[in-house]
């Protein structure tokens, strides 16, 4: 497979239900400070990046807030996009792409807004705390 694929990007008529979320550092202080859905975040799972959070769980726990993109698991998990967004090439095709750009690596998310690839393969449990100091890191008070 040609690794330098050009993948084309077009919305979605329906978005997909959402199985995971992107918060930037804004995103994530507004869901500490106000959100009254931080008490279910004990019922996802995470991972932390320099640019952003990705949350992953049921929809009925996901946050809820400005500036979050939301995320649709595909290919049984193993690639993740906007829920608004698809490519116009067969989603094996752009996962095995993704894959062989990272070099490593089961679940892969991209961003195509942002250019971004994310390897998923170290979701974890959230800790409240852990995230505050995340963003206590990347957002002045």
């Amino acid at each position: 497979m040609n690794s330098t694929l050009a993948i084309e990007w077009r919305q979605r008529v329906v978005p997909k239900t959402p199985d995971g979320a992107w918060l930037d550092p804004a995103a994530v202080r507004w869901l500490l400070e106000f959100s009254p859905r931080k008490d279910g975040l004990g019922e996802l799972r995470g991972l932390a990046t320099a640019e952003g959070i990705v949350l992953v769980g049921p929809v009925e726990v996901l946050p809820w807030a400005p500036g979050i993109v939301y995320l649709a698991a595909h290919l049984e998990g193993r690639l993740w996009l906007p829920v608004h967004a698809e490519p116009t090439l067969p989603l094996g095709w752009v996962l095995e792409t993704f894959l062989q750009r990272m070099g490593s690596g089961s679940a892969v998310l991209c961003l195509p807004e942002r250019r971004q690839l994310i390897a998923l393969d170290e979701l974890g449990p959230i800790a409240i705390d852990r995230l505050s100091q995340w963003v206590s890191e990347r957002v002045a008070v």
